[in-house]
């Protein structure tokens, strides 16, 4: 019986081994047919390759030949930009001279007008500077005042503080010497009292009427202890009151203080803003000295100027029909490059396909 149980197991294993075998044999089989077909889209990939190589090449020798054309185009117009300048230089040159002495004369009216729209601004400018300066100045001066005052309220503040400080320590030692004395005068009213009562017991005091008995009076050391009970109170009171004084005096103090440090702060931004205005007024001044001199210069500049607009405007013109065909040959050479860059990408998703198939392969 174990001997049939093994040999069905063999058989069992036997089978689930073949049905492996055949599978892995199919696996083996599909796997070689898909290496089949990759090696021919490698080999379909590389003789693309080898096309998009080709066409590269020629786009580049077309757009060697293009720059070279587009090279003899710009010497040929410069050449005759320069005869048709020599051509036309004589016939132009009366006219550009009187165009920029007219051109001239009116630039330097609006120069002129404009120099004293400037000059005015800035001299309001400068002035509004000086009344602002000036109303800095008045600040800062108050707020100078108004610190030394602060300063000198700290110190009395802090004066009276120290003052009320050994007020209250002298008043701490009264306490003490009061409570020494209190706690004494306690003890002996205590030892009164026992002796009293030991009297009033006593058996002569039995065999006396009441009648003849003297009135209770208060005894001297009662009545001192009562005033030195009030005494007592009194100074505790008023050591009370001192603390509580001080303490309002301790809030005052650390309230001006902030105060003070937020004026001085506030010093010292006015000052740095008034420092500035002088700087900003010391340059308008400059400017305002500066501009007459450079007046005619601006002018001669203005005028320069005009005369360079004027030459860049015919070099444009001269230019623009060189400039759009070569502006057409990059077009086509940047078509030509997106071209061969999206064959490049699609050969490189192919080769990155067959490096994730060849491994499984």
């Amino acid at each position: 019986m174990p001997v049939t149980g093994l040999s069905a197991e063999c058989s069992a294993e036997l089978q689930g081994v073949r049905g492996k075998m055949l599978k892995m044999r199919a696996e083996a089989d599909a796997a070689n047919e898909r290496a089949d077909e990759v090696a021919k889209d490698l080999k379909s990939t590389s003789d693309k390759l080898q096309e998009v190589e080709g066409e590269r090449n020629s786009l580049q020798r077309q757009a060697a030949n293009l720059s070279d054309q587009v090279f003899t185009l710009d010497e040929q117009l410069k050449d005759t930009h320069n005869k048709l300048l020599e051509s036309e230089a004589n016939r132009d040159q009366l006219i550009n001279e009187i165009r920029s002495l007219n051109h001239r004369l009116n630039s330097m009216d609006a120069a002129e007008e404009t120099y004293k729209q400037q000059l005015a601004a800035e001299r309001e400018r400068a002035s509004q500077m000086e009344t602002e300066s000036s109303e800095l100045q008045r600040m800062v001066s108050r707020l100078q005042m108004e610190n030394e005052k602060l300063e000198h309220d700290v110190e009395m503040y802090k004066s009276d503080g120290m003052h009320l400080a050994q007020q209250l320590k002298e008043a701490e030692d009264r306490i003490a010497e009061v409570t020494s004395s209190y706690n004494q005068i306690v003890i002996e009213n205590k030892q009164m009292q026992h002796h009293r009562h030991t009297r009033h017991h006593s058996p002569r005091s039995i065999l006396t009427p009441p009648s003849q008995q003297p009135p209770p009076q208060v005894s001297h050391s009662d009545s001192l202890l009562q005033q030195k009970n009030r005494h007592l109170e009194d100074s505790l009171r008023d050591l009370s009151e001192s603390q509580s004084v001080l303490a309002k005096k301790e809030a005052r103090i650390s309230q001006l203080e902030n105060e003070v440090f937020v004026y001085q702060e506030n010093y010292k931004l006015l000052s740095d803003q008034l420092r500035e205005v002088q700087q900003t007024n010391q340059e308008l001044r400059y400017q305002v000295n500066t501009t007459g001199a450079t007046g005619e210069q601006l002018a001669d500049a203005i005028e320069q100027n005009r005369a360079l607009d004027e030459q860049l405007s015919e070099a444009e013109k001269a230019n623009a029909s060189w400039e759009a065909k070569a502006v057409e040959m990059a077009s086509h050479i940047g078509k030509l490059e997106q071209q061969l860059q999206d064959q490049r990408s699609a050969y490189g998703e192919l080769y990155a396909q067959l490096n994730k198939t060849l491994p499984n392969v």
